[in-house]
């Protein structure tokens, strides 16, 4: 990744570096002190580092979901069009998390016999358990690794800004433009790649442009859910019109 991303690994382990100097801090205590491009660095390498070594779930499992999903969704759309889309699926990945219950009512019989009494006893009833399935966001883990060399490429090229215009770029607002007038389906022209999630991606940023960021969060979801590449295909070109 170094190689690939140099700017970025050497802001985000020189920020690590200091890390080490201090070591009463803990998580919480390091991203409190980052620069805004030193956050902006330490928080997508960590995302990235943790999604491709065991998904999205660990992501979050490890604690590092929490502290930065709504930074990465404020200020990815800001870096370029892959950062809208990931943004974009971090909102759909929250709205799962946040339905995903961690205990569930589980039903559990409990039938003894008293023998003061000389007869069985019935102590059956629900009692919360540790929910046994995981959040469903592993669905989001391809769609995930078919962008993110484009996404890290983004980050990249911010990072090899001078230094205010980085900080102008991140302390600007997260634009939300009024929708402007579009046709009723943008137009994704080729070629694109056949790949399913290529095609989503370039969807997804089409919509994007064209100011629909609800459809494209609704067309990741959908696609995401789907069991087919005819079907993810469909999806797709009910939001956008495919000009090869």
């Amino acid at each position: 990744m170094e190689k690939q991303y140099p700017t970025l690994q050497a802001v985000a382990n020189g920020a690590y570096a200091i890390w080490k100097k201090h070591p009463n801090w803990d998580t919480y205590n390091f991203h409190k002190q980052l620069d805004p491009i030193e956050e902006l660095a330490v928080l997508t390498d960590n995302m990235n580092s943790q999604v491709e070594n065991g998904g999205w779930y660990q992501w979050f499992d490890n604690g590092y979901g929490k502290l930065a999903i709504s930074y990465l969704q404020e200020h990815l759309p800001q870096v370029g069009e892959t950062g809208m889309v990931v943004a974009q699926m971090l909102v759909e990945i929250e709205r799962v998390m946040e339905a995903w219950e961690p205990e569930v009512l589980e039903w559990q019989e409990d039938i003894w016999f008293d023998e003061e009494i000389g007869e069985n006893v019935d102590d059956s009833g629900y009692v919360m358990v540790d929910n046994e399935e995981g959040p469903d966001i592993d669905r989001f883990d391809s769609l995930y690794y078919a962008i993110n060399s484009a996404l890290l490429s983004e980050i990249e090229c911010v990072l090899q800004k001078p230094r205010d215009e980085i900080i102008a770029l991140l302390e600007a607002p997260t634009p939300n433009p009024v929708e402007p007038e579009t046709p009723e389906r943008p137009i994704l022209r080729g070629p694109v790649d056949g790949n399913i999630f290529a095609v989503m991606g370039a969807a997804g940023r089409a919509l994007q442009r064209a100011g629909k960021h609800d459809e494209a969060s609704k067309m990741v979801e959908r696609v995401s859910d789907c069991g087919s590449y005819p079907q993810a295909l469909g999806i797709i070109q009910e939001y956008v019109e495919i000009r090869l």
